[in-house]
């Protein structure tokens, strides 16, 4: 997310180099937080740039099927009035140094102040900036709040690390079987470690109602289990011992 932000950032440091000269700075004894005390030009295109951002926020994430009040409150504050998002829009872009913002006193407010100025001016100008910083915002940050939720493992894929996790502890590559047993209203499963000259050892054995519910359960629990304590090598087999021929006479 972050690398992608420089779709906003950097049009507005063009936009700020372009609109004003090198030597424009704002007056360092406005307080930019202080929206009521405000110079007028500064005043209007805070509150016109307010409620452009808001008009369009809102607007986005509609196009989004975000429609319910409880959604679109949850993502403003996230978004907006907590401040860390237009924050580092301000900062990356070079914006809160041009506008002299004040870290010791109402930074934040400072921020949406100095974004909404902005926002107002890029709209009178008719800039196509002004869709980057109302639209291109939601769409960037709007995933932080809904992330994807990681896809569940298959069994073959428990069943890889299970074994990957054992021949680590026994230095031994074990071959991981399925075993399984059908009744009116249940099955019972169980894993099954199978060695080359070794005991087949039962890892774990569980019941459940289906057959697919229970298997993906049984390798979730024992990979649990594995990563948490040590399972025991299984018992080597005794070497069978060679019948012993009669002497002939």
């Amino acid at each position: 997310m972050a690398r992608h932000l420089t779709q906003i950032t950097n049009p507005l440091k063009q936009f700020l180099s372009a609109r004003f000269t090198k030597q424009w700075r704002l007056d360092k004894n406005i307080n930019l937080a202080d929206t009521a005390k405000l110079p007028a030009p500064l005043f209007i295109a805070q509150m016109r740039g307010e409620a452009h951002l808001k008009t369009a926020f809102f607007t986005a994430l509609e196009q989004k099927q975000i429609t319910d009040p409880i959604s679109q409150q949850y993502a403003w504050q996230q978004l907006i009035t907590k401040g860390n998002c237009l924050k580092e829009i301000m900062e990356n872009s070079g914006a809160a140094a041009f506008f002299h913002l004040n870290t010791q006193t109402d930074y934040i407010q400072q921020c949406y102040n100095a974004y909404c100025i902005i926002l107002w001016d890029t709209a009178i100008n008719q800039s196509p900036l002004q869709n980057t910083l109302t639209t291109g915002l939601v769409n960037h940050y709007l995933p932080t709040l809904y992330p994807s939720k990681a896809k569940s493992k298959t069994p073959e894929q428990l069943k890889k690390e299970i074994a990957k996790l054992l021949t680590q502890q026994w230095q031994l590559k074990p071959e991981i079987k399925e075993s399984f047993e059908t009744k009116e209203d249940e099955v019972i499963f169980s894993l099954k470690a199978k060695l080359a000259r070794y005991n087949t050892s039962t890892l774990i054995t569980i019941k459940g109602k289906r057959l697919n519910n229970t298997r993906l359960k049984a390798y979730k629990q024992y990979l649990l289990q594995l990563e948490s304590e040590q399972t025991p090598l299984p018992k080597a087999l005794t070497p069978l011992k060679k019948e012993q021929t009669a002497p002939l006479k």
